[in-house]
């Protein structure tokens, strides 16, 4: 009955989308929404439960796993949010000057940057293995694309996006090992 509903959810999406192509946009800015809304409370429990580890000083700090009862779906619902923000960066540079112009065509391209620094850093915060190898071939993979496809400015922004994701997993890493 579960996969009934999600098959017949994605062929309304997809017809929807097929005679309004604003629709897709709309979908896009609700995925990326949703995983906003599913990052930043993960973020802030990983955060608060390390502060709270750090002033009793006794055992490890809960891993950041937001609404989900495990990290694993944590990483892997926002894995999703993940390439889906890529996917609308990249929408949007190779759409060119005149899409910009567009209303709410800086909001969602804003809000992609967002869902993406906040889930990849939930994400690393999660401790999911496949969560972090999955999100590294995501960067990877989308800066690829961009630099062979002639996007110049794709490929720096995926770039500065990774950037604080690994300064993150460094000190993540350092911490862990004093």
């Amino acid at each position: 009955l579960t996969l009934a509903a999600a098959v017949a959810l994605y062929l309304l999406c997809r017809d929807l989308c097929r005679r309004t192509p604003a629709a897709l946009e709309w979908l896009a800015a609700g995925v990326l929404a949703l995983g906003l809304c599913e990052a930043l409370p993960a973020l802030r429990q990983y955060l608060a439960t390390q502060a709270a580890t750090e002033a009793a000083a006794a055992g490890a700090a809960e891993l950041a796993r937001g609404t989900f009862g495990n990290r694993n779906l944590l990483a892997a619902f926002l894995e999703g949010c993940y390439g889906v923000a890529l996917g609308v960066l990249a929408g949007r540079l190779e759409a060119g000057r005149r899409d910009w112009r567009r209303p709410g065509a800086m909001l969602l391209a804003a809000l992609a940057v967002l869902t993406a620094s906040a889930a990849g850093v939930a994400i690393l915060f999660s401790f999911s293995r496949m969560g972090i190898i999955s999100l590294g071939v995501a960067t990877l993979a989308m800066g690829l694309a961009a630099a062979s496809g002639g996007v110049g400015l794709g490929g720096l922004l995926v770039a500065l996006l990774i950037q604080p994701l690994i300064v993150v997993a460094v000190g993540l890493r350092a911490a862990r090992a004093v």
